[in-house]
């Protein structure tokens, strides 16, 4: 049933393309973006969160519901207010499925959600102040099922949670001053296991805090002006490992590699009279391809490739009047498909990045053009198991695309 379920939806949606597929003047088929908006359904037309589940279903996660896509129709799921099974707020920031098949949901003012997936009720997990074994803080931004099959939670301004999926009950695990080994801010933006089930944890203003299962106590990565080998920077957005094991961190200051053994820090800055250094300061995002190099989407410094053999990064900029350029310097998100190629979701458009010939293609919102990308602000970005894109934008909703036909479904 639930292999039917992948190929309906995949015909579903060829059957759609070829019926409305026109050519350009150069014999191509036009690009057509065909929108989910609200006026289809979708409740809100902002989409922070996608993913797609081991059955085949599409979720996504808007300010107003979460939303599930069968390859037919939209089914959404909303706060009630006078039931006790339902969402516990609309405002989505995260969605992981679990080994089990269900769903953990965080949210912005509603603390965590799980979703039963067979009978579709929602189970609640909120911050009560009496209760030093609930969640500590009600807005959600991480959530990492580790090895064990336990939940690891970051919150705003309540620190790390690990959640006991048999006992329901959490730990948690707050910044404190006087305590060396606590975690080093409650801010938590990032949250990574490694291939050894270490913990990572990513903060805004703590830098980095490594955590020891067995001993229960954190380590610090922070930055240190009197200490060139520490952290770059203490604000920490990405986390990667690499094919060897290598620790890559995206922060407000460049990108670090850790050696774990030494616990030395290199640093790969923006230096303004080295063209081969890092583009800008932010890191946003990071991706590794199949060839050990490191792509990293930069605030204000566009798409960069590091080469961690020679050390070199190579920029890819917006360029006023070359089209085949990156559409803008502040990029969101990076994706790197199933034939090696990069999706770049910046704050004007949508590029796909040929990683051989060094070509972006670009796709924009056209008012005059109702087949054109829903908004140009694209907040995320993933690739379902057919390998076609699903792209959500802050304000336009959701948008199709179909590799195979070359042709966009704006939802």
């Amino acid at each position: 049933m639930y292999n039917k379920i992948k190929i309906q939806l995949s015909l579903l949606f060829v059957m759609i393309l070829f019926s409305s597929e026109t050519f350009s003047f150069d014999g191509r088929p036009s690009i057509r973006f065909k929108h989910l908006t609200i006026e289809d359904g979708l409740p809100q037309n902002s989409v922070h969160t996608m993913m797609q589940d081991s059955i085949g279903f599409l979720w996504f996660g808007t300010r107003d519901g979460l939303v599930r896509y069968d390859g037919y129709n939209l089914k959404t799921f909303k706060h009630e207010a006078n039931n006790a099974d339902s969402l516990s707020d609309n405002y989505i920031l995260i969605i992981v499925e679990s080994s089990l098949g269900n769903l953990w949901i965080g949210t912005k003012d509603g603390g965590l959600n799980h979703f039963n997936t067979q009978n579709e009720k929602f189970s609640r997990y909120l911050h009560q102040a009496d209760d030093s074994n609930s969640i500590s803080n009600n807005t959600v931004d991480s959530i990492v099922e580790d090895s064990q099959g336990n939940l690891w939670i970051g919150t705003r301004g309540g620190g790390l949670n690990h959640f006991n999926t048999k006992t329901k009950q959490f730990s948690q695990y707050r910044h404190q001053a006087e305590v060396s080994n606590s975690l080093s801010h409650d801010y938590v933006m990032s949250i990574m296991e490694d291939s050894r089930n270490n913990l990572w944890i990513g903060t805004r203003g703590g830098g980095t805090s490594h955590f020891n299962k067995k001993s229960g106590q954190f380590g610090h990565h922070e930055r240190h002006v009197d200490k060139v080998n520490s952290l770059s920077h203490n604000s920490v957005w990405a986390f990667m490992e690499d094919n060897v094991g290598k620790l890559w961190i995206g922060t407000n200051d460049g990108l670090n590699s850790l050696d774990k053994k030494s616990k030395i820090f290199t640093h790969y800055r923006h230096q303004a009279s080295d063209k081969n250094s890092l583009s800008y300061k932010g890191i946003s995002d990071i991706d590794k391809d199949g060839k050990g190099g490191i792509w990293l989407g930069v605030y204000g410094g566009g798409l960069n490739h590091f080469n961690p053999k020679t050390k070199q990064f190579v920029h890819y900029r917006h360029q006023e009047n070359v089209p085949i350029s990156l559409s803008h310097d502040t990029v969101w998100s990076i994706m790197m498909d199933k034939h090696s190629n990069l999706w770049v979701g910046t704050s004007n458009g949508l590029n796909h990045f040929n990683t051989t010939n060094k070509f972006f293609t670009r796709y924009v919102h056209n008012n005059n053009d109702s087949n054109s990308l829903s908004d140009n602000s694209i907040e995320s970005i993933i690739e379902d198991s057919q390998g076609n894109l699903w792209i959500g934008t802050g304000g336009g909703g959701l948008n199709y695309f179909d590799v195979k036909s070359g042709l966009f479904i704006n939802y």
